[in-house]
């Protein structure tokens, strides 16, 4: 985690007194909490989380996306893969199909599985 929270710091242009000043620690503690010399206390994670909109399981697993997505966002991204694969493919997914497919893609997106258009091509050819 604490590459993570390095990550969130550089990311945000932040030296470590304002990114420390950020989120109500001393430079100090935060430069143990990137080193890994210290843990990092549920606080300070809530805190990233809140003021740099990271992802919870992205900061403490390292699991998915650090960006917080927009559920509308997703919704569009698999939609719009998902006609893009029909007119590169000429072909056109039956109601039924389209809505199996896109609820798959929606809650593989929302588990933090980060899916480029590509892989979600990729994933189509597998179902037509």
């Amino acid at each position: 985690m604490s590459e993570r929270l390095q990550a969130v710091r550089r990311n945000a242009k932040l030296t470590q007194a304002e990114f420390a000043k950020a989120l109500g620690v001393s430079k100090r503690a935060l430069t143990k909490y990137e080193l890994a010399l210290r843990e990092i206390p549920l606080s300070v994670v809530l805190s990233v989380h809140e003021k740099f909109e990271v992802d919870l399981v992205w900061l403490a697993l390292g699991i998915g996306t650090s960006r917080i997505e927009n559920p509308t966002d997703v919704a569009a991204n698999v939609a719009s893969a998902i006609k893009s694969f029909e007119l590169k493919n000429n072909v056109q997914l039956s109601p039924e199909k389209t809505a199996t497919v896109t609820s798959y893609l929606l809650k593989e997106r929302l588990r933090n599985r980060a899916y480029s258009e590509a892989e979600m091509h990729e994933y189509l050819e597998t179902v037509i």
